[in-house]
Formats: C-alpha cells, structure tokens, sequence
C-alpha cells in the first residue's frame, strides 16, 4: 500500500501508481471526504464536453457559445 508523507505546508503527494491507476493528471480535481477516522479522496470526473474541449483546445473555443445559441434557437 502507497504512502504519502503531509510537508511542512500540510500537503501530500499522489504516489504516481495511485495516480495512474485512476487516471489523475496535473490539473485534474479530486474531492476529499472524512469518512469516520479516514480520509477518503475520489477523481471527480470531467463532463464530455469538457474532455473534448481539452482534446481541442483551439479548435473548441467558443464551442459551448455556439452549442447555446443553437439550442435557443431549437427551443422557439
């Protein structure tokens, strides 16, 4: 089992076998829960378009603006 020392600034360090396994990058947000006596932190998960949009990167800007307007329009 992984383990990971608090610093001086009371932070840890994802052993990078943890990381991998979930798929955790640099930038990517995690919750962190108290669970009784444990602490307990869990991957939060981008919606699809959000993960399409880091795919792109330019080619996406503007896109939930665009994805907006459009669906006003669907609705009259």
């Amino acid at each position: 089992m992984p383990i990971a020392q608090v610093s001086s600034k009371s932070q840890i360090v994802l052993p990078a076998e943890l990381r991998r396994k979930l798929g955790i990058k640099p930038g990517d947000q995690v919750r962190i829960e108290v669970r009784g006596d444990e602490i307990v932190i869990t991957p939060l998960t981008a919606s699809a378009f959000e993960r399409l949009k880091a795919l792109g990167g330019p080619v996406w800007r503007g896109a939930a603006e665009r994805i907006e307007r459009d669906r006003d329009e669907w609705d009259r």
